[in-house]
């Protein structure tokens, strides 16, 4: 079904069917069947499914553009915003630098920009408005990234949960703070903090003030337990015995000293968790997100030995677990007998795109170091 109108004020054009329950796209001014007024603009609804969908990427703005006076993919108004987060994500990783503290990836969020946003130069969804944008759900949200998740503000990010907020990272969480400070406070229940195989490290320009405003307070050492200042002066608890050393005096004042045998307290070391091995898995799709065929498989090589240390088939395009060894390197192929992928993996969990000097690659698959028989060329 089509509807044109042309009575002045109130053009506007309606292409609709049944099919489906209803799908129409709605211009101009936009009335029901009662000719009532619906809305102005444009509206595009079905009641069945909905896809949009460009190849070489889309571009939705709520910037004006009076009367199409301008570029259909005019991005002035948003090339100002996003050159405006970089910069201000440049002067904090500057800051942060200052404080030799975990810098900012800048570099790639200005690369974003201009190698693939900007101009829509690649398959990318890019939104805009100068007023806000609101993403709300009545069930879950979520937002995925095969790489990176940039998020800046040019005042405050603020999250809240009615539950839980978890945070979780294999490698490293930083907070740095410029000016302001950082502020960690429990109204009810406990502060815990652990490094369960490493140090803790507290450090301050001036003060730091340890209080329990009610009960008392320990500290508990497996081994020894050394207080010392600047001076020069120390106490040193370990083994049973206390050393107490200065280069100057000891003033001791009390109304009685009191000697008695020897004591001792039991002290309450807690047991930290076992982090265990870490495992690895490979997942490998195609372009459009299709799961690669089962033919597909993976094999692991020691950089060193260049035996083979694991295989593993796709299924559904995701291979199975590899516990790998502390501190291995080794080499991944990935393939069939048609096509081949290699990159390397070493104990700093860099993934690097190399082609290794030992590596030897036919015209039929790879061959490594020329010991491959014809069922590792995968």
């Amino acid at each position: 079904q089509l509807r044109m109108e042309d009575k002045r004020g109130e053009e506007h054009i309606k292409l609709s069917t049944e099919y489906g329950g209803k799908t129409q796209l709605n211009l101009g001014h936009n009335v029901d069947a009662s000719r009532k007024l619906r809305g102005e603009g444009f509206e595009l609804r079905t009641d069945s499914w909905g896809g949009i969908r460009a190849g070489k990427g889309i571009f939705i703005t709520a910037d004006s553009q009076p009367e199409a006076q301008g570029k259909v993919l005019d991005m002035a108004a948003v090339h100002s915003l996003l050159t405006q987060a970089v910069s201000q994500m440049e002067s904090l990783s500057q800051a942060a630098s200052a404080a030799k503290a975990q810098l900012l990836q800048y570099e790639q969020q200005q690369a974003l920009m201009e190698e693939k946003l900007l101009a829509l130069k690649q398959a990318v969804l890019l939104m805009s408005a100068p007023e806000g944008i609101a993403l709300a759900s009545g069930s879950h949200l979520q937002a995925v990234a095969s790489e990176n998740i940039y998020m800046t503000a040019g005042q405050n990010v603020e999250l809240g949960a009615k539950k839980n907020i978890t945070l979780a990272a294999s490698e490293k969480i930083s907070i740095f703070t410029e000016t302001e400070g950082i502020e960690a406070i429990v109204a009810k229940g406990d502060l815990i903090s652990q490094a369960q195989s490493g140090n803790i490290e507290v450090i301050a320009k001036q003060n730091i003030s340890l209080t329990s405003t009610t009960e008392g307070m320990t500290f508990t050492a497996a081994k020894t337990l050394t207080f010392t200042c600047a001076g020069g002066a120390y106490i040193r608890l370990s083994g049973g015995n206390i050393e107490l050393g200065c280069p100057g005096d000891i003033m001791m004042k009390q109304s009685k000293l009191l000697y008695s045998g020897p004591a001792s307290m039991q002290s309450n070391i807690p047991e930290l968790p076992d982090s265990g091995p870490q495992s690895m898995s490979f997942m490998l799709l195609d372009a459009l997100g299709n799961a690669a065929p089962s033919t597909m498989k993976v094999s692991l090589f020691d950089s060193k030995s260049k035996e083979q240390i694991w295989s593993s088939a796709f299924n559904d395009g995701e291979s199975g677990c590899f516990e790998p060894p502390e501190s291995e390197n080794f080499h991944a192929i990935i393939g069939d007998d048609k096509w081949t992928s290699l990159f390397s993996y070493n104990d700093e969990h860099d993934i690097e795109d190399e082609t290794d000097d030992d590596l030897d690659f036919d015209e039929h698959g790879p061959q490594y170091d020329g010991e491959l028989n014809e069922q590792d060329k995968e």
